[in-house]
């Protein structure tokens, strides 16, 4: 079997079952010891087809003198100009490194390169981590002590004091080249948070102890001890290996962190996360009337139907009556996972309007479940509610055609028998096959596009093994209230399915915690 690299994590792999949107046409040649895999990327859904290219692959020569010139990464030549960027902040330059590369196709085998981005040093690159000991007089160019290592600092050497400024006893990581000597010539350094400093980090869960929790975890790369003073929030969904956690505690000399909180984010062992509203059509017969955000104990604990979807609510599920009282009739919005059979385990019930004495103005999204059997006039079903269109109703379809599937924006007015009739309806997502279904869903952004025309794409991992990729345009709702939209947020995204999966972005929101590598 061949095999080739991996694209690098901050490269957009739309690959999803082996296939991408498409490919440019070069031969990329391998390198031992990895899975093939297609990793060049004509960026045409971002930029439209002006032959931009991404890859990422190792140096196999440079010019004679200087950058300036034809490189060779691969099989591949990169024309390298003047008004090339290169970022050596992870690495020098040198023949055995692994580049990331974006410019345009020159021609076979060919590209005019307009970024390279430095993601490893050549073999014989090295990483370390300890404690400054000596720094040089009046700055910090010059050599610095790390434990019993010397350090050669020079203007080119990227500092990164995020988390602290560069002093004597601070923790640092350094990487760079190993001299003859035995000392390092550092491409960067990063001051890292202190032993007993509070850290916090999301990520992906890789490993667990046997036989319960407590014990040395690994998150991402970070080992993690838990211990029974560790508070672990289960909420969305089970402790497994893939799940998305947040992870809260004191960090150590080595880099580990030890535990006070853990927040799952996401399961795999959950199911699909999943909102939706609906009209409450069905309860358990034994109810009690509680008080805003009702601790249920009993009361409201059994399987409601919500629209067509059934609805198990346990003693822990949270139930906010703020705007009315939970009945029959009642508009709700529920929040859980999805099980195999359709139901949903609900995590959280609010009901966003009581059961109405009279008729009142609506506006909600859904997907459309049913039609009437010819036309458009009559009973529709969306997202559980039921929906009387008439010959009155104006229906927008110049987004896609009103189909089972669709998802839609409804506006009218909800009568007392819980049926809203429809003044508007705008379809939103076309109905084609595979797509036009609402998804909502959270995970970690692991790479981002450069925006074109203002539409751009952001690649979403939702577990350890899976990915989504994100179309984001000039009407997607972009909330960056916690931070900006970059590699390592946390972010939710809602949209419509696409036939290959992606999803076009009605909004995506940015949470206040980033993931750490």
């Amino acid at each position: 079997m061949d095999h080739c690299p991996d694209f690098p994590a901050t490269m957009m792999d739309v690959a999803r079952g082996g296939n991408v949107y498409a490919h440019a046409g070069l031969d990329m040649g391998c390198v031992p010891g990895r899975r093939r895999r297609p990793w060049l990327w004509a960026a045409s859904r971002a930029s439209g087809d002006r032959g931009e290219v991404e890859f990422a692959g190792v140096v196999t020569k440079l010019p004679e003198s200087g950058l300036v010139g034809d490189w060779k990464v691969n099989d591949v030549t990169v024309h390298v100009t003047d008004a090339t960027t290169i970022d050596q902040s992870d690495g020098a330059v040198a023949i055995g490194s692994r580049v990331a590369v974006k410019g345009t196709r020159a021609g076979e085998n060919t590209v005019n390169a307009s970024r390279i981005e430095v993601q490893h040093p050549p073999a014989g690159g090295v990483e370390l981590m300890g404690f400054v000991l000596k720094l040089p007089e009046g700055g910090l160019v010059g050599d610095w002590k790390v434990n019993d290592v010397t350090v050669h600092v020079t203007g080119d050497t990227t500092i990164d004091q995020t988390h602290g400024a560069v002093a004597v006893g601070a923790l640092v990581k350094v990487r760079g080249a190993r001299a003859d000597d035995r000392s390092v010539n550092a491409t960067r350094i990063e001051v890292v948070p202190t032993p007993g400093q509070r850290g916090e980090m999301v990520g992906v869960v890789r490993a667990l102890p046997e036989g319960g929790l407590v014990g040395d975890w690994t998150v991402n790369a970070t080992t993690v001890h838990v211990t029974n003073q560790t508070e672990i929030d289960q909420e969305r969904g089970k402790v497994v290996v893939g799940a998305i956690v947040r992870v809260k505690g004191e960090r150590q000399t080595d880099g580990s962190l030890n535990a006070t909180e853990i927040e799952v984010i996401v399961s795999p062992a959950r199911g699909s996360l999943v909102k939706f509203y609906g009209v409450v059509k069905a309860l358990p017969r034994v109810m009690v009337k509680s008080a805003v955000k009702a601790t249920l104990a009993g009361s409201l604990v059994g399987d409601w139907q919500v629209g067509d979807v059934v609805v198990h609510v346990s003693a822990d599920t949270e139930i906010d009556e703020e705007h009315g009282a939970v009945a029959v009739g009642s508009l709700v919005e529920v929040s859980g996972a999805r099980r195999p059979d359709g139901s949903v385990d609900a995590r959280r019930i609010e009901v966003k309007m009581p059961r109405p004495s009279q008729e009142i103005p609506v506006a909600f999204p859904g997907v459309i479940d049913k039609l009437p059997e010819s036309g458009l006039i009559g009973e529709w079903v969306v997202s559980g509610r039921k929906v009387q269109v008439t010959a009155d109703t104006e229906i927008d379809q110049e987004h896609g055609a009103a189909a089972v599937g669709a998802y839609v924006q409804v506006k009218g007015i909800l009568g007392t028998d819980g049926v809203v009739k429809a003044r508007g309806i705008e379809v939103k997502g076309k109905p084609e096959v595979g797509t036009g279904v609402y998804v909502r869903f959270r995970g970690v952004v692991d790479a981002v596009t450069k925006p074109q025309d203002g539409k751009y794409d952001v690649r979403v991992r939702v577990s350890e093994t899976d990915f989504r990729v994100v179309h984001i345009g000039p009407r997607t709702r972009v909330d960056t209230e916690h931070g900006a939209l970059e590699v390592g947020k946390v972010v939710e995204v809602k949209g419509v399915r696409q036939a290959d999966a992606s999803v076009d972005a009605l909004s995506i929101e940015v949470s206040e915690v980033n993931a750490t590598p």
